[in-house]
Order: C-alpha cells, then sequence, then structure tokens
C-alpha cells in the first residue's frame, strides 16, 4: 500500500523495521528491509540489514553498493 501510494513498486522502496509482522509485510511485498530489532532475533534471518542501531544507518544501507 505504501509504495503504490508512492507511485514505486516494492523493489524500489526499503523498508526500515523493528517488528516481525512489519518485517514480514515488507518481504512478502518483494522490498529491500533493513532491520533494527530490540533483540537479536533468528526471525530477522532474511534481512537484508540488521542494524542494531539507527545510528549506524548509512548511504549504502539504503542504496545498496555501487555497481
Amino acid at each position: 500500500t505504501a509504495a503504490k501510494r508512492l507511485s514505486m513498486r516494492p523493489e524500489e522502496c526499503v523498508a526500515l523495521e523493528d517488528s516481525l509482522p512489519g518485517f514480514q509485510a515488507a518481504k512478502a511485498a518483494g522490498m529491500r528491509v533493513i532491520v533494527v530489532p530490540e533483540a537479536p532475533s533468528p526471525d530477522f534471518a532474511d534481512a537484508d540489514v540488521r542494524l542494531s542501531s539507527l545510528a549506524d544507518l548509512t548511504r549504502e544501507h539504503l542504496f545498496g553498493a555501487a555497481s
């Protein structure tokens, strides 16, 4: 729904999530997902990026490595 409202394809989006339901929804939609969980969890194993704090977020995390 968020991607549609932004007139974007899910593959063009990055979701920042701290909850398992939000992570699962973003992955199911086909989005790149960066998780910042409150506690380490194997449930986030399929995350594209896993951070311990938003302070660690970089441009490379958002946009991926330059090709």
